[in-house]
C-alpha cells in the first residue's frame, strides 16, 4: 500500500471509530459541575409577565429575565397533553415520560428504570455515586412531587402516600439492586444514600398520630424534643395532627442517623449562623445532614382571598389578616405594606396561640441559600459536584385557588430564589469565595401553566365599561380594604364577559384585585413613561375612550383566570452557567423545543459528563424493572 492509500485508510478508520463511539469521544472531554434546578411550579410566561409589571415595572427586569439561555418547554405526558405536577416531576427525575395521573416516581405504581438504566431517579443515582444532593420546597417537602419524585417512589399520589414519601426520605426506598454504587458487586442490594439537606414543610407526615403539640419551642443548642409537633395548619379549623402510624417517629430516626432537625425560624437562623464555620460544614459533631420542617403541611396558606379574610383559626380578628402592628414579611419590608396587601399567606398569624412558633417561616430563597452552603461544603470535601432541586410550590397552588396576590408574592419569592442561585454562580454575597460560572448550571423550568393567569390593564373610567372593569367612586369595604392604594383606592374590580353566545345570554366572571373580588386594582411599578404619561382625551367627535389617567400617574391592572386547572400554556425553560447553551442546541434538544425529559438529560450531562440519547418516543412502560414486567 502506498503512502496515499495508507493515509486514506487511517482517516477512514478514525472516522469509523468516531462514528461508532461519538458519546465516548465527547464524554472524555465533557466538564462536570454542580446543578441547581429551580422549579417554580405552574409559572408560565404569562405569570412572569404579570410579576414583572407588579414588582419591577413593565420596562425593568426580574432575576428570571437575566438568565441568558432559553427555549420553549414541552411538557406533555405519555397519555395526555397537559402536564401534571407528579407526572412532570417524574419526567424530570427519570428522563422518560410517565402517565400523567397518579405517577409519582413510578408509572402509576409500576417501578421503572431511568433513562440511564439506573433503577431510580437521577438524584438517587447521584447520591449512589457519592455526589451531595438536596431538596428545598415551600410546600410539603416529601408529598409535593416536584421534590418528592426525586427521592420517593409511590404507588400513586395522595391517599395517605405522603407518609410513605416521608419514610423514604429518611430511610430510603425499599432496597433496589444497583450496578453503579459498587460495580464489582452488581447483584448486591445496597440501601439508598441519604441527601445532605431537606428543607420545607410537611412536619405532620414525619411524626406519629399520637404525638402531642410542643408546649415550648425546641431549643437548637439545649434540650431538644422531637416527640411533639410544632405546627398546626393556620388556614384550617381542624388541627392536622401528625399522621404516621403510632410509634413511627421519623424525626427521632433522623436524629439518631446523623441529621440535624430544625423546625422554627429561631432554629433556622441559629443554624445558618453556625454553618459559616467550615469545619464539618458548621454542623454539630456527629451530624452531617439537615432536615428542616417549617409547617404542618405547606408553608403557605393556599386558599381563596375571600376565605382567608373571613376564616382561619383566629376568626375573632378577621381570619388570616395581618394586624396593623404585626411584622411585615420580606416583600413588605422591601416594597411597603400597601404593595403586599394584608393577608397572611405564609406561616401563621403573628401571636397566633394555636401556632406560637409558626410565624415568619424561612422563605424558599433563604432555604435555598442554606442548602447551597451545605452542599458546597460537602462537594468540596468529596471532590464531586452537587445536585439541588429547589421547588416553589406556591407559584402553582395560589393560582389554582385563583388567589392573585398570593400568586404575585409567590412569584416574587421564586425570583428571589433565582437571585440566590445567581449569587452562587457569580460568587456574590455570602458565596463570594465559591462562585465560578464554569462549574455550575442553573436550570429553571415549570411543567404547566397554573390557571392561565392574565393581567388586564385598567384606568379610572365609567363604571360598567366592559373593557374597563372597574367601579369607581365607591367606598371600599373596611373589612377588605388593603390600606390606601395611591389613585386607585376609590375603585374596585368588577367582572368581565366570558364565552359570549351572541344571543344576549353572556356569562361573566369575577376578576381579582389586591385582596380578591371587589377590592382595589393592582398598581404596577413605574415604567419608562412615568413622568410623561398624558391625560386620556376624547376623539374628534368628542367621544371618550373610556378612562382618564393622571400625568405621571400609576399603571393599574386586574387579574383574570381561565379556571383553576393546570393548562398546557407557554412555558419557558431558562438557564445560565455550565452547559446552559445546550438548552437551545438542536444537537441536544433534538426538536425545536426543550422537552420535559431533557431536564434529566441536561442534569445528567452536567453532573456526570455523559451524553444520553433522547428520551422522546420512549415511555415508562418501555423501561419497567424486570420484576414489574407482566
Amino acid at each position: 500500500m502506498d503512502w496515499s492509500m495508507d493515509f486514506i485508510a487511517r482517516c477512514l478508520a478514525a472516522a469509523l471509530i468516531s462514528v461508532a463511539t461519538p458519546a465516548l469521544a465527547q464524554n472524555e472531554a465533557s466538564p462536570t459541575g454542580n446543578v441547581i434546578f429551580i422549579h417554580p411550579d405552574g409559572a408560565a410566561l404569562n405569570h412572569w409577565h404579570v410579576a414583572r409589571m407588579y414588582w419591577k415595572g413593565p420596562d425593568d427586569s426580574l432575576n428570571w429575565d437575566l438568565l441568558p439561555e432559553m427555549n420553549v418547554y414541552r411538557g406533555h405526558m405519555s397519555d395526555r397533553l397537559t402536564g401534571t405536577s407528579n407526572g412532570g416531576a417524574t419526567a424530570h427525575a427519570f428522563g422518560i415520560k410517565p402517565q400523567g395521573i397518579g405517577s409519582f416516581g413510578t408509572d402509576r405504581g409500576l417501578e421503572f428504570n431511568a433513562l440511564s438504566g439506573f433503577p431510580g431517579s437521577i438524584m438517587r443515582e447521584a447520591a449512589c455515586k457519592g455526589h451531595p444532593v438536596g431538596v428545598v420546597n415551600d410546600g410539603d417537602i416529601a408529598g409535593e412531587p416536584g421534590t418528592g419524585a426525586f427521592l420517593a417512589e409511590l404507588r400513586t399520589r395522595g391517599f395517605g402516600q405522603d407518609n410513605e414519601a416521608a419514610r423514604q426520605f429518611i430511610h430510603g426506598r425499599p432496597l433496589k439492586p444497583s450496578q453503579d454504587c459498587d460495580p464489582g458487586r452488581p447483584d448486591q442490594l445496597e440501601p439508598d444514600r441519604d441527601p445532605v439537606v431537606v428543607l420545607g414543610g410537611g412536619e405532620s407526615f414525619f411524626l406519629p398520630s399520637d404525638a402531642p403539640q410542643c408546649t415550648h419551642e425546641p431549643n437548637f443548642n439545649g434540650e431538644k424534643r422531637l416527640d411533639c409537633f410544632v405546627h398546626n395548619k393556620p388556614e384550617e379549623f381542624a388541627d392536622p395532627v401528625p399522621t404516621q402510624m403510632p410509634g413511627t417517629n421519623l424525626l427521632a430516626d433522623a436524629d439518631i442517623n446523623g441529621w440535624v432537625v430544625i423546625r422554627t425560624r429561631n432554629e433556622f437562623d441559629a443554624l445558618m449562623t453556625m454553618i459559616g464555620n467550615t469545619q464539618n460544614c458548621g454542623l454539630p459533631v456527629g451530624k452531617s445532614k439537615v432536615l428542616g420542617l417549617f409547617a404542618a403541611d405547606d408553608i403557605f396558606n393556599d386558599e381563596e382571598e375571600e376565605r382567608l379574610v373571613t376564616e382561619g383559626k383566629t376568626p375573632t380578628v378577621g381570619g388570616l389578616v395581618r394586624g396593623p402592628n404585626d411584622p411585615l414579611p420580606p416583600e413588605g419590608e422591601e416594597f411597603g405594606a400597601e404593595k403586599i396587601g394584608r393577608l397572611v399567606l405564609w406561616g401563621a398569624k403573628h401571636n397566633d396561640p394555636n401556632n406560637p412558633f409558626s410565624s415568619n417561616p424561612p422563605t424558599v430563597a433563604e432555604m435555598t441559600q442554606m442548602a447551597l452552603k451545605l452542599l458546597q461544603c460537602q462537594a468540596e470535601a468529596r471532590g464531586k459536584p452537587f445536585l439541588l432541586v429547589s421547588e416553589v410550590e406556591s407559584t402553582d397552588n395560589f393560582p389554582n385557588q385563583n388567589n392573585a396576590i398570593g400568586t404575585l408574592r409567590a412569584l416574587k419569592r421564586a425570583d428571589d430564589t433565582i437571585a440566590v442561585a445567581r449569587n452562587f454562580l457569580h460568587g456574590k454575597g455570602i458565596f463570594e469565595t465559591h462562585g465560578d460560572i464554569a462549574d455550575t448550571l442553573i436550570l429553571v423550568a415549570a411543567d404547566s401553566d397554573a390557571a392561565g393567569m392574565q393581567a388586564l390593564g385598567v384606568q379610572r373610567g365609567d363604571a360598567g365599561d366592559r373593557y374597563n372593569p372597574l367601579d369607581c367612586g365607591v367606598e371600599i369595604d373596611a373589612n377588605t380594604d388593603t390600606q390606601a392604594i395611591p389613585q386607585a383606592s376609590d375603585c374596585v374590580v368588577t367582572k368581565t364577559r366570558v364565552n359570549p353566545d351572541g344571543l344576549g345570554d353572556n356569562q361573566e366572571t369575577e376578576l381579582d384585585g389586591i385582596q380578591g373580588r371587589r377590592t382595589a386594582p393592582f398598581v404596577a411599578e413605574p415604567d419608562a413613561l412615568q413622568s410623561k404619561r398624558p391625560f386620556a382625551r376624547g376623539n374628534e367627535f368628542g367621544e371618550d375612550y373610556g378612562g382618564i389617567s393622571e400625568p405621571g400617574g400609576p399603571l393599574t391592572f386586574v387579574v383574570g383566570w381561565i379556571g383553576i386547572n393546570d393548562t398546557a400554556g407557554g412555558i419557558l425553560a431558562r438557564a445560565e452557567g455550565l452547559n446552559a447553551a445546550l438548552l437551545h442546541d438542536t444537537s441536544f434538544s433534538t426538536l425545536a423545543g426543550f422537552d420535559n425529559t431533557d431536564v434529566y438529560r441536561l442534569i445528567y450531562k452536567t453532573l456526570f459528563g455523559v451524553d444520553l440519547p433522547t428520551g422522546l418516543g420512549k415511555s415508562a412502560q418501555d423501561n419497567l424493572r424486570p420484576e414489574q414486567v407482566p
